[in-house]
């Protein structure tokens, strides 16, 4: 009995061995759950052979990663993670990193959104099927690419215990399917603010989330865009972390920051870049990088976030690894853009490098810097209160224009001088005072000949002797506006225009309008009469000038290149509150529109240089060809220039050279 007993006792346990070899193959394949985000990445993750690195993920390229990779993870308190950046940051790479993780380690329901139907197309194609077929743990469980087999499409991605469905910022329905744990958001200012009526993409995502309370995680990620930003409005509701990094020479933690950014060209590339530390002042080179992001702490700036639950980090395309997107890379974008003289581009430099708003919520310029910029200028002009044409004009000033705000007492106004490129150097400041007791409400107060005399029909003087009229003339109708209307009548001057502020409105000038003035009780001489008047998109031409503002000269050859595109100059001899004026408004981003608002109580220098501005458009020297600038430039040079000491003569009958610019 006991011969025939162990053959049987043989079989079962070699079935238990089998059984348990198995068991611990399949437990082989899971990564322990105990590993967080980042050591799961850093130990399973694969790159595809189509990546720029390939083969195992390395958390020492982009160290900084390694939070935001935790923060995604089941032991952390946060339930929203918004990653606000610029470009070659790995942002994705982050997203793929923690797909992977929850595949594998804790199968649940995922959902990933794209901006439109052809990003999540791609985002299949070229990012998360290469990752499967790169990663055994990933093609264990998810074998083959898109369509190779049941259960496994181009939009949904199944595997045990879970599935990945990929949906559309565009398509509501993508977004409303089937609850999930976790969900991803990506590129999300690129997303409609409505889908398709049924509201904000990310409100949709959120209440699929919604029945996972407590375990839930949605992760935001995109560059900006300019006005109504939804990452930054997300971002700001957050603990708003950004990453400080150590000086190479003294330590010192601080941001990468552009405006501490410098560089050499000479001309045709960019030939030495480097950032000044805040601190010491060391030339810190693109290559210190490493070793700086490898030390770098993220730091929360914001201690009472609306959302507790929600962290936030910003990075901007400076903090690019070694290897990857170089500041003489960023520096090379930005001079491209500047000398297109396109805004698009250089708004595009700055939201998607720089990760920051630039065309509407431009940076505030600095007054001291432009107070500063002034001082080392190599002209300067008469007083303020002067009012008298300035005979020192520096001899690269082809066109003259102006622009006027009128307040209760005074009028104020700037006269711009305009080279090539669209570089501009302030001529003269004025302001026109009324006499005592009077108001600018009279329209037959003298102040508003006063200003006519001395703008408009006003002669300015070349450093070389020859002369120049303001071509265009812009006054600001909004404040006495029957005043403003009486001198337009009296003066009949085609170079002289009425204006109207319109915030809203995004061209820089608006077609010509006709409004009924008059008003028989103050001035029976024009009352009736029909008044041509245009509207000015305020808020899109103070982002302009704050662009300009802020543009630094290039430095070609260890010099100062004087024909840096857009460059502003100023006189000499300008006070400091001149310039305090000229930089006395902020955008502000409320959600909507955005709206700019006074940082201090006197901005109307600022409204001066807009309006100036307006008549730069309104002449469409943007338009202007090299070869029509060589033009405008002869037919100022066949002057005859004055001599020193002599009173400029009466301007000769004006014609027509360029662009409606009379000479």
């Amino acid at each position: 009995m006991a011969k025939n007993r162990k053959p049987q006792t043989v079989v079962r346990k070699s079935k238990k061995n089998r059984d348990w070899l198995s068991k611990q193959f399949l437990e082989a394949l899971r990564p322990s759950p105990l590993l967080s985000v980042s050591e799961y990445a850093e130990k399973f993750h694969m790159l595809p052979s189509s990546a720029a690195e390939p083969g195992h993920y390395k958390l020492s390229r982009t160290p900084y990663a390694k939070e935001i990779l935790d923060c995604m993870g089941p032991d952390s308190t946060a339930r929203k993670v918004v990653a606000w950046t610029g470009t070659q940051i790995s942002k994705t790479e982050i997203i793929l990193c923690t797909i992977d993780y929850y595949v594998t380690s804790i199968p649940c329901a995922m959902l990933l959104v794209s901006s439109n139907d052809t990003e999540a197309k791609n985002m299949v194609k070229l990012r998360i099927d290469p990752m499967i077929e790169a990663s055994p743990q990933l093609k264990e469980r998810i074998s083959g690419v898109s369509g190779k087999r049941s259960g496994d499409t181009v939009g949904l991605k199944e595997f045990p215990g879970g599935f990945l469905a990929l949906g559309s910022g565009e398509a509501p329905a993508s977004l409303r399917s089937k609850p999930c744990r976790i969900a991803f958001v990506d590129e999300y200012d690129s997303m409609p603010d409505n889908c398709k009526g049924e509201g904000d993409p990310l409100d949709l995502v959120t209440r699929r989330t919604s029945t996972f309370s407590g375990r839930e995680k949605v992760y935001v990620s995109s560059t900006c865009i300019n006005g109504n930003s939804k990452i930054i409005r997300e971002y700001n509701q957050t603990d708003k972390r950004k990453l400080f990094v150590p000086c190479p020479s003294c330590g010192h933690m601080q941001l990468i920051e552009w405006s501490r950014i410098r560089y050499k060209n000479n001309g045709t590339h960019v030939t030495d870049v480097w950032m000044e530390c805040e601190h010491c002042k060391f030339p810190i080179r693109n290559h210190h990088k490493t070793k700086m992001l490898a030390n770098g702490k993220w730091i929360a700036t914001n201690p009472k976030p609306t959302d507790p639950t929600a962290v936030g980090f910003w990075m901007s395309g400076l903090y690019s690894p070694v290897g990857w997107q170089s500041w003489e890379q960023c520096v090379s974008i930005y001079l491209k853009a500047v000398d297109s003289g396109d805004p698009n581009m250089i708004t595009s430099f700055y939201n998607t490098v720089l990760a920051e708003q630039y065309t509407e919520g431009a940076a505030r310029p600095d007054y001291e810097i432009l107070f500063e910029r002034a001082q080392n200028s190599d002209y300067d002009t008469t007083t303020i209160e002067d009012c008298i044409p300035n005979q020192n004009i520096p001899n690269d000033v082809l066109v003259l224009t102006s622009g006027a705000d009128v307040q209760d007492d005074r009028i104020e106004c700037e006269v711009v001088g305009w080279g090539r490129n669209g570089r501009s150097k302030s001529v003269n400041y004025f302001v026109f005072y009324c006499d005592k007791d009077t108001f600018t409400s009279d329209p037959n107060n003298p102040v508003w000949e006063r200003y006519r005399d001395v703008v408009i029909n006003g002669t300015y003087i070349r450093q070389d002797g020859r002369r120049l009229v303001t071509q265009a003339n812009a006054m600001d109708r909004g404040h006495n506006s029957h005043s403003v209307n009486a001198l337009w009548y009296r003066t009949n001057s085609p170079r002289f225009f009425i204006v109207r502020g319109n915030g809203i409105q995004v061209s820089e000038l608006s077609m010509e309008k006709q409004d009924k003035g008059g008003n028989s009780k103050r001035n029976n001489e024009w009352h009736g009469s029909k008044f041509r008047f245009y509207d000015v998109g305020v808020s899109t031409i103070k982002a302009t000038v704050y662009e300009r503002l802020m543009i630094r000269q290039h430095i070609r050859d260890g010099k100062t290149d004087t024909n840096t595109p857009f460059y502003c100059m100023f006189p000499a001899n300008y006070p400091e509150h001149y310039f305090k004026m000229l930089t006395a408004e902020e955008f502000i981003n409320d959600g909507k529109r955005g709206k700019w608002i006074k940082k201090q109580d006197r901005n109307e220098a600022l409204d001066c240089r807009v309006y100036a501005t307006a008549m730069w458009y309104k002449l469409e020297m943007y338009r202007l060809e090299p070869h029509q600038y060589d033009e405008l430039e002869r037919a100022v040079l066949s002057q005859d220039p004055l001599q020193k000491g002599r009173t400029a003569s009466k301007q000769r009958t004006a014609r027509l050279v360029s662009k409606g610019i009379r000479l």
